[in-house]
């Protein structure tokens, strides 16, 4: 079996959609914990969950959930993004920092749903982390235009 060669710098920009599925897999479990708790604490029947429609979910339950959806949003073109970039042999610094500057802001936006959840404060770092995704994708764009 052949090994693929890929160098550190490489290795890291891949390991953002490494570390955004751990995101996703927090959330999860965060998820899962919480309707664990409502089921034991009796706010939510056990019946809800055969057709998620008889009654409602906790609020740390319908928060993580909501979280989760997100993250199958938006990200699914961070990912990628990520690939394009690494197979068009595109990556350089400021390609891997724009990577890691959206998964960081998507974990700030997790943190900030997940907890306080101030609604302004999590637009912004959706918007921000947007905007990145954005320019990744531009900056990508161009420099195949430009080749």
């Amino acid at each position: 079996m052949e090994t693929l060669a890929v160098t550190k710098a490489e290795l890291c920009f891949l390991s953002t959609i490494f570390a955004m599925f751990v995101l996703a897999n927090v959330v999860l479990f965060r998820l899962a914990f919480a309707r664990d708790r409502g089921v034991k604490a009796k706010q939510v029947s056990m019946d809800y969950y055969k057709l998620f429609n008889q009654g409602d979910e906790t609020e740390g339950a319908i928060k993580a959930k909501r979280n989760l959806a997100n993250l199958f949003e938006m990200p699914v073109f961070f990912y990628a993004a990520v690939i394009v970039i690494f197979i068009t042999h595109r990556l350089d610094p400021l390609f891997h920092g724009l990577a890691w500057a959206y998964v960081g802001l998507r974990v700030v936006h997790t943190l900030i749903h997940l907890t306080f959840n101030h609604v302004m404060l999590r637009f912004a770092a959706f918007l921000t982390s947007n905007i990145i995704l954005i320019v990744m994708w531009i900056r990508w764009y161009l420099t195949i235009l430009n080749s």
